[in-house]
């Protein structure tokens, strides 16, 4: 229910993490962890932006291929690698720096 207006809005990697972090903070809020919730709540937010920025990029490096413009198209995968290495190490140096790490697993022994 909650990632419906996500649906078809982006890949199917991002749509998995959506996933994840929603159903940890599900977990979250029934164990009553707000801090928890309000952290995965700002993580959903987040990864929404960087999505809608591939989606964009994605969009723009079909056209370009479309339009055999494969200079453009090369620019464009480059962006997306990095946006996505970038947000890759990101969610790691968080894990890192002590939050815990999202999915069912960390969810205190669930799943």
């Amino acid at each position: 229910k909650e990632l419906q207006p996500y649906s078809g809005r982006f890949d199917e990697v991002t749509l998995q993490k959506l996933e994840e972090l929603a159903i940890a903070k599900a977990y979250a809020v029934e164990d009553e962890d707000y801090a928890r919730a309000k952290e995965l709540k700002l993580r959903i937010e987040a990864l929404a932006k960087v999505g809608d920025r591939l989606a964009l990029l994605e969009r723009q490096k079909r056209t370009a291929v479309s339009e055999e413009d494969y200079d453009t198209a090369k620019s464009l995968k480059q962006q997306i690698d990095a946006i996505r290495m970038a947000y890759a190490s990101r969610l790691a140096q968080a894990e890192l720096a002590g939050a815990r790490p999202i999915g069912r697993a960390s969810c205190r022994g669930r799943g």
